[in-house]
């Protein structure tokens, strides 16, 4: 596991893809009638996957 600030190759890889995929899924949102909300399941304990969504 890492510590803050200390991401491996992989970790770095997967953030700087799912910041790339944020804009065409809110598109696919808009298109659709969806929020990033509603992509966003309940997992329990798991917590949902999903950060919340910071107000604009």
């Amino acid at each position: 596991m890492s510590t803050r600030g200390d991401l491996t190759e992989e970790e770095e890889q997967l953030g700087s893809t799912l910041m790339i995929l944020h804009a065409p899924t809110s598109d696919l949102c808009a298109s659709y009638g969806l929020t990033i909300e509603d992509l966003n399941p309940d997992l329990g304990p798991l917590r949902a996957p999903l950060p919340p969504v910071r107000p604009d």
